[in-house]
């Protein structure tokens, strides 16, 4: 088997193994009319079950965080000089994850802070929405190898409803 060109000489070779999962989640959206909130909630057990390797079996699976949580709350005035303009914001948890299947080395947990603001007159609709409000330095995995995730981002959208 030949071998990522991301792997080094010295690292085993891939194993073959078997997972299990044993995760359990809920999530809770209010009414559609303002004001609105969305809460979400995952637990996730999952273990390497099988494998040619039986120092790996119980260990916990790669970039698989055993926590995660989101809450997402908007509110849109609909009286007054100032109605159709809608704001909210939430965030996004989520637990540490091993980044090796031997479990020496994990990406930290983090929380992510996101907010939107928008404006609806007839039939037009601008919005700005602002992810990682809070400029928070944190990284994902894939394949043993690390990426920063993005900093501080500004999205401005204009729609047209017809």
């Amino acid at each position: 088997m030949a071998r990522p060109s991301h792997v080094s000489a010295n690292s085993p070779p891939p194993s073959r193994c078997k997972s299990s999962s044993r995760s359990s989640s809920c999530s809770s959206p209010s009414e559609p009319s303002p004001p609105s909130a969305s809460a979400s909630y995952a637990h996730d057990d999952a273990t390497i079950t099988k494998d040619t390797n039986v120092n790996l079996i119980g260990k916990r699976v790669v970039n698989v965080p055993r926590d995660t949580a989101s809450f997402w709350s908007t509110n849109e005035l609909q009286t007054g000089d100032l109605a159709g303009l809608k704001f909210g914001g939430g965030l996004l948890q989520t637990d540490n994850r091993l980044v090796n299947n031997a479990n020496l080395f994990f990406l930290p947990s983090y929380v992510r802070y996101d907010a939107v603001v928008s404006y609806r007159l007839k039939s037009w609709r601008v919005a700005l929405n602002i992810q990682n409000l809070t400029d928070k330095k944190y990284f994902d995995s894939a394949g043993g190898v690390f990426h920063p995730m993005a900093p501080r981002q500004f999205f401005l959208n204009l729609a047209y409803t017809f």
